[in-house]
């Protein structure tokens, strides 16, 4: 089974066909060092929803099988160093949305025994995100100050749980509703920055010293404001374009016009020297031909989780057949931490 995104639009427009897998292969079938697996969980990601909604700009035409991550047990190998049986988990350029996906073996990685499959689904692009923002290019240090925008969702959670392991103290904005989780996961700083004034509520909390490093996932229009609560020698990171996805029914017209804001959004070289200050930006789904830089990331975070250092907390898992049920709770911000689909449930 695969679940295709039949034409631009609502969760609606995604569609479960139930088409014959491939058939079980001799590794010798497969061409050089690829990997075969049976997928146990698929991850659930706003890219998804921007693609399903005509807004990714790196999709494929209509139509297309979404989905970026997925873990599993390989069912066939022309690698030697992946043996049929074994649990992987594995970057997928689309596709993921299926019970079983074919791909190079540089994309695919064994997973320690203290690793669920479910946890591992949630590591690719939420925690890679993550660590590319925060440890690559935010320079996060035991002594930084973090705002976490979005701190409630796959990304957010994940950037806290980086932050806290890193000893940093997080600022963490999420709508209310989420706020307990967050207090219970032991952050201090929790602001809902869509009822009180969130440069106001980071000046009381920081001093009005600003913090280090705020992760913007929302868009153009949220740049300056992040920007301006940056103290000296601050790193604004900006991680997403979360209004190209309305959270009510999509609008295409709004979504094309918040993807041209993001675009054009612009920082002058003058004003960040005379502000002591970084703009910086991350796009996973354009680091494919840095596929071993990445790996090495990855590598890290595979090891931080099976040490208890990170646990990706796992809002639902949804049938594969119901993924149109996992974005709608994705749309609508629902969601308290990762959502995942489940092609062949196994821990």
């Amino acid at each position: 089974m695969q679940v295709w995104a039949t034409r631009a639009g609502p969760p609606g427009v995604l569609e479960a066909r139930d088409e014959q897998a491939a058939p079980p292969s001799a590794d010798a079938d497969l061409a050089d060092r690829h990997v075969r697996i049976d997928v146990a969980y698929a991850g659930v990601n706003f890219a998804d929803l921007a693609a399903r909604v005509g807004t990714y700009q790196s999709a494929p035409r209509f139509p297309f099988v979404p989905g970026f991550e997925v873990s599993g047990r390989v069912a066939a190998s022309a690698d030697p160093q992946l043996t049929p049986g074994t649990r992987v988990v594995a970057f997928t350029r689309f596709g993921g949305y299926s019970d079983a996906v074919t791909l190079p073996a540089e994309q695919v990685m064994a997973l320690p025994d203290a690793v669920s499959l479910q946890a591992a689904a949630a590591l690719p692009v939420a925690y890679l995100t993550a660590y590319q923002g925060l440890v690559v290019m935010g320079s996060v240090r035991p002594e930084s100050r973090v705002l976490v925008i979005g701190a409630g969702g796959g990304l957010g959670m994940a950037a806290v749980q980086v932050c806290r392991h890193l000893g940093a103290t997080v600022l963490a904005a999420a709508s209310s509703n989420k706020h307990q989780h967050l207090i219970d996961s032991g952050v201090r700083h929790v602001i809902d920055y869509r009822d009180a004034s969130l440069a106001t509520a980071v000046a009381t909390i920081t001093n009005d010293e600003g913090v280090d490093v705020v992760l913007e996932p929302r868009g153009a229009a949220a740049c300056q404001e992040s920007y301006a609560m940056l103290a000296p020698g601050g790193r604004l990171v900006i991680c997403g374009n979360a209004a190209a996805v309305p959270a009510a029914t999509p609008r295409p017209m709004a979504a094309l016009l918040a993807n041209l804001r993001f675009a054009t959004t612009s920082f002058s070289a003058l004003r960040l020297a005379r502000d002591n200050r970084a703009v910086m930006g991350i796009h996973l789904g354009e680091l494919w031909h840095a596929v071993s830089r990445v790996r090495g990331w990855f590598d890290t975070l595979v090891r931080w989780t099976a040490e208890g250092a990170l646990a990706p907390h796992i809002d639902k898992v949804f049938p594969l057949a119901q993924a149109a049920d996992a974005h709608a709770r994705l749309h609508a911000r629902r969601n308290i931490g990762k959502v995942l689909l489940a092609p062949n449930p196994d821990r």
